[in-house]
Order: structure tokens, then sequence, then C-alpha cells
């Protein structure tokens, strides 16, 4: 039974395309990074809490900015599939607008971070919430540009009917945009863990 079980997974992982298997192991490797770093954090703790401090409540609200972002991005999967072009694009748009909130809203965060004297030069625990929080929006904005390539083929395939046919019916856009929610699914939950990290640890 065990010998079949590691030979189904076998046979998964080898009609997995190229290109998702180096996602999935990007993705592990981004976790390692974020694990190591958060694990860092808690040896760094001296004597600094937060109620010394008001956590930045925008942070909750980015939060459903980005957890909004996966909702569209998977919408938009839909409209893929279902060639429906127009709404395609702009659920991406969406996904597009609501990732740009999510930045804008980190960075008043830490603006009200370092308005309440918390500096990324200060004490461990303010610097590691910097460093954490801006290397996670360094990967969303890596999403962005993805998704902004992404947006940019559909639109350029939109101008002629062959293009556009093409575009919706071809194995390779359609495992480019699974990969890429794939990729927004997991900086949604990152963050997430890295934010319900810096809530249990700091009150």
């Amino acid at each position: 039974m065990q010998h079949n079980n590691i030979s189904n997974q076998n046979q998964y992982f080898s009609k997995l395309p190229v290109h998702k298997l180096m996602l999935y192991l990007g993705l592990v490797g981004i976790t390692v990074l974020f694990v190591v770093l958060t694990l860092c954090y808690l040896f760094s703790k001296p004597n600094w809490h937060w109620e010394q401090y008001p956590f930045p409540k925008v942070f909750f609200v980015s939060t459903l900015a980005l957890l909004a972002g996966s909702y569209t991005i998977n919408k938009a999967l839909s409209a893929f599939k279902q060639s429906q072009s127009k709404r395609f694009k702009q659920l991406l748009v969406a996904t597009l607008l609501l990732s740009l909130l999510f930045t804008a809203g980190q960075a008043l965060g830490w603006l009200n971070l370092y308005q309440s004297g918390i500096y990324i030069a200060g004490k461990p625990d303010g610097s590691y919430l910097y460093i954490i929080s801006g290397l996670h929006v360094l990967h969303v904005l890596a999403g962005i540009l993805w998704l902004l390539f992404t947006l940019i083929k559909a639109q350029i395939a939109d101008q002629k009917a062959d293009q556009q046919l093409l575009f919706y019916t071809q194995p390779n856009v359609l495992i480019g945009l699974e990969m890429l929610a794939i990729y927004w699914h997991f900086v949604d939950i990152l963050w997430v863990y890295l934010l319900l990290f810096f809530m249990f640890n700091n009150y």
C-alpha cells in the first residue's frame, strides 16, 4: 500500500508542468525564509511590548484588501476558462487595485509605527517588524508586476479576433494564470500568518 502511495506521488510530480514545479519549490524557499525570520524575531525579544505602542490598525484593513484580491483572482481564472475577456480583464484590474490598496495600507502602517517611536534602526522587535512586513510587500509587488504583464497580454490579444481565440485556448496561458493565482493565495496566507504572529507575540 505504501509503495502504491509513493508511486502515485511520483506520477503526480512527473505530470506536473515544470514551471509549476519551479513555483512550488520557490514558495517552499520563501516559506523557509519567513519562518527563519519569525524565529529570529522570537529570540530577539528582550523587554518590549506592544502595550507601549499601538499596533497599526490599518494593517487589518490592508489584510482585507489582500484577501479580497484572492477572491477576484479566482473569479478572473473562472472568467478566463469561460473566455469572458471583458470580465477577465475587469477582475484582473480589481485584483491590481486591491493589491495596490494593500501596499498603500502597509506604507501607512509603517508611518504610524514611525510616529509612535518605533524605528527600523531601533529595538530588534521594531526592526524585524519593518523588515518582515517589508519583505512581504516586495513579494506582493512581484505579484503586481506579474499581474500587469498578464493584463497587458490580455489587452493585446483582444485587439484581433484570432489572437484573442489563441490567447484563451492556449494551455500555457492557462497554466501561467493558475500559477499567478497560486502565488496570490500564497502571499495572502503568508501575510495572515505574519499578522497573527505579530499579534500573539506582542500583546
